[in-house]
């Protein structure tokens, strides 16, 4: 390979050996920006790498995995891609920007959170945090039915359409089902939990047919 002053080499791949030539391409001129602007290491190539072309939701699940892979490379030693200032000051390695993890929607609740208090509604990490599934069938959310008895906040990251939807529901507004009366309903084996499936069209709850519409405070584009 022509590099005999090499120490050490990290590689990185997927189980599936799932990336392409432009993937590579694209992690490659991540990573050689990245390391050049923290100037920790002196860097062979003689160019930022190959210029890759790829599409937005291909850049996002690169994004999560090259944030993963840095991330990890941390944990074992490995910080020639780390920023000593960020890492005194707590922070986690960070590659992908607040919109890209929203667009992921998954383990992005304090992004949400985060990014709704900067568009003028406060709201607090006790939220209820949903992602509409690959299949867009409903919001789904598996709840303690003590939530009713507070004001209680929900957020809908319809990522498809790149927005979150914030609801706000106050205290004992509504009720669970009875024999006598329409409501919540709750789990067959666990009665103190809620099942909702909130419909992304109507925002009505395909189980017990509740109309979550009225309680949307804010729609917040990302």
């Amino acid at each position: 390979m022509g590099k005999d002053w090499w120490e050490s080499v990290v590689i990185l791949t997927t189980q599936s050996d799932s990336l392409t030539h432009t993937d590579i391409d694209y992690l490659e001129s991540v990573l050689i920006e990245k390391a050049r602007s923290i100037g920790k290491l002196d860097c062979d190539n003689k160019n930022k790498g190959n210029n890759p072309k790829v599409d937005k939701f291909r850049e996002v699940f690169l994004g999560q995995y090259l944030d993963e892979a840095l991330f990890l490379m941390q944990l074992i030693g490995i910080t020639v891609f780390s920023d000593a200032k960020a890492d005194k000051a707590g922070s986690l390695i960070n590659t992908i920007d607040i919109k890209t993890k929203l667009a992921l929607g998954k383990r992005a609740k304090t992004e949400a959170i985060t990014f709704i208090n900067e568009h003028g509604v406060a709201i607090d990490k006790t939220a209820t945090y949903s992602v509409l599934p690959d299949d867009k069938s409903a919001f789904w959310a598996n709840l303690r039915t003590n939530l009713l008895e507070t004001d209680w906040d929900i957020i809908l990251n319809d990522n498809s359409k790149m927005e979150l939807i914030v609801m706000r529901i106050p205290a004992r507004t509504l009720k669970l089902a009875t024999d006598a009366e329409s409501g919540i309903l709750v789990r067959t084996d666990k009665k103190d939990q809620m099942d909702i499936k909130i419909d992304p069209g109507s925002f009505i709850d395909k189980r017990s047919g509740t109309d979550f519409s009225s309680f949307i405070v804010k729609r917040v584009q990302y």
